[in-house]
């Protein structure tokens, strides 16, 4: 996954794409894995996107650790700074300069 953060008129406009370059949009579902601690709130990363009530855990689902090893096994056991990130195609890049103004708008 790829993202771009951009500050226009003081918004923060983000996109999100899959290595297929498909645009993750608002209306798609989309799974992710995490520790239980930050699911359950902990740090409160997740607190201005978690939405009423909590979110529903998968609690059958393979454990983080679990599926990192089974990635990295898949991968050959080796993983290197390239397979990350490159200067031709970041995985996080800022197209404009983005400040204490630029927001989040709802």
């Amino acid at each position: 996954m790829r993202v771009q953060v951009a500050c226009t008129d003081n918004k923060m406009v983000i996109v999100m794409r899959l290595t297929n370059d498909h645009e993750i949009l608002d209306t798609d579902f989309v799974k992710i894995s995490v520790v239980n601690y930050l699911a359950l709130g902990g740090d409160t990363v997740f607190s201005s996107v978690t939405p009423e009530g909590g979110y529903a855990l998968q609690l059958d689902a393979p454990l983080a650790r679990d599926a990192i090893i089974d990635w990295l096994q898949r991968r050959g056991g080796t993983i290197s700074e390239g397979d990350f990130s490159s200067d031709d195609n970041p995985k996080w890049n800022l197209t404009t300069p983005v400040d204490d103004e630029c927001r989040l708008s709802n």
